[in-house]
């Protein structure tokens, strides 16, 4: 049996450059409007980092284009059916619930037809929220900070999904110590999880 159930996280650690990594990631939230299993789910970034991050995925993120994927201004399609827009929905709602904060997005478009859901930054999910222990499979960039160690492992081991994970570092002993660690089928260091 293989697990291949896609949340494996995208940590940022404290050496990484905010405005060359963000493209990465985002494109990895945002590709196929998120339904890939390898996409970028759940961000762990080093408290020092979180708010130069974040700014510059709001940068990408206000970029995307949604609309009809046959045309060319197109740069994020629709989600594939009812459930996936209910399973956003419900992720969101429950990470709000518990504390995270919607910087953009976070609901359907209403101004498209059919299951468009917006392209969404949230920022301060919690441990025991549903975007950090299950597959969201949507247009989704949420973001939490650690201070320590010791803090990010706790949030990436309380999911038991690891299709793939990432590690942003300039040092290749730290990107090797984190890789190595990750319960995924593969890590990637500094590029795209896709």
């Amino acid at each position: 049996l293989m697990e291949l159930g896609g949340n494996g996280p995208t940590v940022v650690l404290d050496d990484a450059d905010p405005a060359r990594i963000a493209p990465a990631i985002a494109s990895c939230c945002y590709y196929h409007a998120g339904q890939v299993c390898s996409s970028t789910e759940r961000i762990l970034v080093e408290h020092t980092l979180k708010e130069s991050l974040v700014e510059e995925l709001l940068k990408l993120t206000s970029d995307v284009k949604q609309g009809d994927p046959w045309d060319k201004a197109t740069t994020m399609g629709p989600q594939n059916n009812a459930a996936v827009v209910e399973e956003m929905k419900r992720h969101v709602a429950d990470a709000v619930e518990k504390g995270a904060k919607v910087l953009t997005g976070g609901k359907p478009n209403a101004e498209l037809p059919g299951f468009f859901f917006e392209p969404t930054v949230l920022v301060d999910y919690s441990i025991d929220s549903l975007i950090n222990k299950e597959e969201s499979f949507g247009p989704l960039a949420p973001v939490a900070s650690f201070k320590d160690e010791e803090e990010a492992w706790e949030m990436i081991e309380a999911c038991d999904l690891g299709l793939v994970s990432s590690v942003f570092t300039q040092d290749l002993n730290r990107a090797f110590k984190w890789a190595e660690r990750m319960r995924s089928g593969i890590s990637v260091v500094n590029d795209f999880t896709n």
